[in-house]
């Protein structure tokens, strides 16, 4: 399968892709989790950032202490879990009301949760939270950076450092998916799309 067909399947065209690649040179632990969960290989990067080999793309990530041979493995990663996909999750609140969260993961590293209560506290507000993720489909870490906070102490900012990263676990099943982070609780989401 060409790169641009495999691409093309995870609703990502070239220049996409190389757009993702630029903007995160400087954090290649970024590009190679995203190569990996979605079986990208060293000979496809060097096609999507154009110029270079497959060569030059493993000696770049030996260079940040990566080893990126993993990516090139027979079996090409896509059977592996995915977070990519819109979650939600609805539970109740007691005096709060109804509890509401969909988080949305997508194919570039950039995540969004939108959390609501229907009759918050005065401290809690309703809003948006997002920014960029690694995810490790292996061990299941996850580390979330905090772009934008417009939901007070709501969604992963009120564990995140002062860098406004946070770490998590995630634990994914079939059309659900575990996340560990939001308060240091367990917090259950189901697929609604993809």
């Amino acid at each position: 399968m060409s790169t641009e067909s495999h691409l093309a399947q995870l609703g990502v065209t070239i220049e996409q892709a190389r757009n993702f690649i630029i903007a995160n040179v400087q954090n290649p632990s970024v590009i190679f989790n995203v190569a990996k969960q979605h079986g990208i290989t060293n000979q496809m990067l060097a096609e999507i950032y154009g110029g270079v080999t497959a060569e030059t793309v493993q000696a770049f990530f030996d260079t940040k202490g990566i080893d990126s041979s993993e990516l090139d493995v027979a079996d090409d990663n896509t059977d592996s879990p995915s977070i990519i996909g819109t979650w939600h999750m609805t539970e109740d609140a007691g005096e709060e009301g109804v509890h509401e969260v969909t988080l949305i993961f997508n194919t570039d590293g950039t995540w969004s949760i939108d959390e609501s209560l229907t009759n918050p506290l005065d401290e809690e507000h309703n809003g948006i939270e997002s920014g960029t993720y690694v995810w490790n489909p292996d061990t299941g870490s996850v580390q979330f950076n905090i772009q934008n906070d417009e939901n007070g102490w709501f969604g992963f900012s009120d564990d995140a450092d002062e860098s406004g990263s946070a770490l998590g676990h995630i634990t994914v099943s079939e059309d659900s998916i575990v996340v560990v982070g939001i308060g240091n609780s367990e917090v259950n989401f189901e697929l609604t799309g993809a």
